[in-house]
């Protein structure tokens, strides 16, 4: 098992945080091509990546293989979790609080069933905690059973269903 250290991107890592949020695009393209795309430019605007890494609301945690000795900053990333703030918004029926989303979390393969997901998700938890927030809230996408999978084991449950009706056909 190959020892994982759990650190917070900034833009110098901006390269890896690009090529880890486009393998886990090209896998949300291939289970729901209708919803997503990845092609050969970057699935993610410069800007949005910068605001992700350094924005006041939201984070990205990196792992990276770990070997005694070296810095946190040392090695190289394959995997990431990417966390944004969220207040409920102000309404009677809705309870005031404040979550984190789940915007993307992804372990490249071959580093997959070693905790370092979990430990990404550990990691994320405690950073929405210090800032305020209950819960952790995220999307798996259907068809995607390995990380239902996953999520379920760390004991996450459904909380809604979204469902959608291709009317193009049918208008």
């Amino acid at each position: 098992m190959t020892s994982v250290r759990i650190c917070p991107a900034d833009l110098a890592d901006l390269p890896e945080v690009k090529r880890l949020l486009y393998e886990l695009d090209a896998l949300h393209a291939r289970l729901h091509p209708a919803h997503f795309r990845c092609g050969p430019g970057p699935s993610r605007t410069e800007q949005e990546l910068r605001r992700a890494v350094v924005g006041p609301d939201q984070t990205v945690l990196l792992a990276r293989v770990g070997a005694p000795g070296r810095t946190p900053r040392a090695g190289e990333v394959y995997g990431l979790i990417h966390l944004r703030l969220q207040d409920a918004p102000l309404s009677p029926s809705v309870r005031p609080v404040r979550r984190a989303c789940v915007e993307a979390l992804y372990v490249a393969r071959p580093y997959r069933r070693q905790g370092w997901g979990r430990q990404l998700m550990e990691q994320g938890a405690r950073w929405a905690a210090q800032r305020g927030a209950c819960q952790l809230v995220l999307t798996v996408w259907h068809g995607n059973e390995a990380a239902q999978a996953f999520y379920e084991r760390l004991g996450c449950r459904p909380v809604n269903t979204a469902l959608t009706l291709d009317i193009a056909q049918s208008v």
